[in-house]
């Protein structure tokens, strides 16, 4: 799961620090500020189990389903076609996680990917986190399609704050 957050490092600090997920990768804008991490919740050896993205509001950006063979990811994006699903990216791979995927949209327009083959780390002697950069090939080594409306819908209610139009959520 990948979460767009407005206050990434507080994020970072919190999941880092008190819940000891451990960082995998990280990428910075031009401003030299921290803006995507790819965490693992230690001691999961996977890449990534979840992560934050800078954004101007909380908001959920993809929900990840890991599969188990490549035909997976072949026979799920054949279904997806026949079934009119919306594709918004790939088939394509992930030099972050090394991941092959595609991503699609549920009846609500959340985002969704099926993901394989990710990068496993050791529980001792792990690399460190790779400073990646924001080049389209860091995102897809494969460069498919990207839908604009990949990862646009996912507000997330917060409790005890007020909405857009002054509703407190309960």
């Amino acid at each position: 799961m990948i979460l767009n957050v407005p206050n990434l490092e507080q994020h970072y600090s919190f999941y880092t620090d008190v819940l000891n997920f451990k960082a995998s990768d990280q990428r910075y804008n031009q401003q030299g500020e921290l803006s995507f991490a790819w965490m693992r919740c230690f001691p999961s050896p996977y890449h990534h189990s979840f992560g934050f993205a800078t954004g101007e509001s909380l908001r959920l950006q993809h929900l990840a389903f890991m599969v188990t063979d490549i035909n997976d990811i072949g026979i799920g994006y054949n279904r997806l076609l026949r079934e009119a699903v919306p594709v918004v990216c790939g088939p394509g791979r992930h030099y972050a996680s090394g991941s092959i995927f595609v991503y699609f949209l549920d009846p609500d327009e959340l985002t969704i990917e099926y993901t394989l083959g990710m990068e496993e780390f050791p529980e001792t002697g792990a690399r460190p986190p790779r400073m990646l950069d924001g080049a389209p090939e860091t995102s897809d080594m494969w460069r498919s399609h990207r839908d604009p409306r990949m990862g646009k819908v996912g507000s997330v209610e917060v409790w005890g704050q007020t909405n857009s139009v002054g509703i407190e959520r309960r």
